[in-house]
């Protein structure tokens, strides 16, 4: 809203998501509008919780449900490539990269230096040498939840299919991984 705002000649008001214009960044794209970038996923056909922190050099992934795959949407999971790649899965084909998508279980965080690994294949959370980069992010996150009232789920809606194999099922609800901690505590990423 405060683009929008800015770009019409109105002066941006305060806005509750934190939000400042993005409008100088029409002019010069290098130049340093905030600190963070902040996403949040709710899921497509799959319901999820999934929080993000980014800056020029890292971005934090929190998974509210890690204890779940990350799952494509119903369209994709039906498509030859995607059953290919579950074949080759099944059969041990495939790199530990390649899984990745259909993984049954995923990190609670994930932390990419998206410069070096553009490709975010090499997940950092548990790497001492970022640990203060992890605790930057983490007060980030929790101080951008707060300011939005960004109210995290204690449960998923049922899943009407099977989060790999897209096949109808029987509804199945999922709550949050019992190491989640309450909002507003830093957390350390342990697998």
């Amino acid at each position: 809203m405060p683009t929008i705002l800015d770009l019409c000649g109105e002066k941006p008001r305060a806005y509750r998501g934190g939000g400042s214009s993005l409008a100088p960044l029409l002019k010069d794209p290098q130049t340093a509008v905030r600190e963070f970038a902040f996403a949040q996923e709710r899921g497509h056909d799959f319901d999820d919780s999934i929080r993000m922190v980014g800056t020029r050099r890292y971005k934090l992934i929190r998974n509210h449900f890690d204890t779940i795959a990350l799952t494509p949407p119903l369209d994709v999971m039906s498509r030859p490539a995607f059953v290919e790649l579950i074949r080759l899965q099944q059969s041990g084909a495939i790199t530990p990269q390649q899984a990745r998508p259909i993984e049954p279980k995923r990190s609670q965080y994930e932390l990419y230096d998206v410069l070096s690994d553009p490709g975010e294949l090499k997940n950092l959370a548990t790497d001492e040498r970022f640990r203060s980069v992890l605790l930057t992010l983490q007060s980030a996150l929790i101080d951008w939840e707060a300011r939005t009232r960004d109210v995290l789920p204690a449960t998923l809606e049922p899943d009407s299919y099977d989060r790999l194999t897209g096949e109808k099922v029987e509804q199945v609800s999922v709550k949050p991984s019992a190491t989640a901690k309450p909002k507003g505590e830093p957390e350390s990423s342990e697998e």
